[in-house]
């Protein structure tokens, strides 16, 4: 289920972020407010268009390009999670409990 989410300043400053496009950098965000306190949520290209880019006139070919980006940084990893062809996400961005603030890369 999607969260409020707080980001570290510090994100932008990561290699891995600065490696990302543009659109990609906005995807992984996306993905941190998206993501469940474990930092996994479903990775169907369809829902994520329409949770991150609703009004955006772009295709879920790019989203899956974005999506390819931020897992080749390590910021995402893609796997099966036993239901069919559905993929999960997990981004690097975790909540940490003694805080209530989430850590990132």
């Amino acid at each position: 289920m999607a969260r409020i989410r707080s980001l570290k300043p510090e994100l932008w400053l990561s290699p891995q972020v600065m490696n990302l496009s543009h659109s990609a950098r906005l995807m992984f965000v996306g993905l941190i407010t998206q993501a469940d306190d474990d930092g996994r949520g479903l990775a169907d290209v369809r829902r994520l268009k329409a949770a991150i880019f609703p009004g955006d006139d772009i295709t879920t070919q790019q989203v899956s390009a974005w999506l390819a980006e931020c897992k080749d940084q390590a910021l995402a990893a893609l796997y099966d999670a036993g239901d069919g062809d559905v993929k999960r996400i997990y981004t690097s961005q975790r909540r940490d409990p003694r805080h209530g603030v989430g850590r990132t890369c």
